[in-house]
């Protein structure tokens, strides 16, 4: 079985490693993943989708356009697109700090928030 490892998992879903395992724990009772140990790395685990799990992600992909219409439907065109440029320059910057070994560390609480 080829799968994602547990922790390249909780990395993408941006989740600690305890969120992750009781992520998967759920969905293995749920039948849509299994887990395995991995050959090159018997301390690593895999997560791979079942059959079932990937009926269901090619459901939820097919009604997805749909969904992002109607959630967007309260904006203008020009409102869409100024949401997608910030969603941007939010990835651009959440990609930065990772990099820079930041993504860890939380940010300082006295900045606040600008609204």
């Amino acid at each position: 079985m080829t799968g994602l490892r547990l922790r390249d998992l909780g990395e993408r879903l941006l989740v600690k490693p305890p969120s992750v395992t009781t992520l998967v724990e759920r969905l293995v009772r749920a039948g849509l993943v299994e887990r395995t140990t991995a050959e090159s790395d018997q301390r690593a685990k895999l997560v791979a989708l079942t059959a079932r799990g990937r009926k269901l992600v090619q459901r939820v992909l097919q009604h997805h356009p749909a969904q992002m219409r109607a959630m967007l439907a309260g904006l203008s065109e020009a409102e869409q697109e100024q949401l997608r440029r910030l969603m941007e320059q939010l990835a651009a910057s959440l990609e930065a700090r990772e990099a820079a070994g930041l993504s860890e560390k939380p940010i300082s609480k006295t900045k606040e928030v600008r609204r």
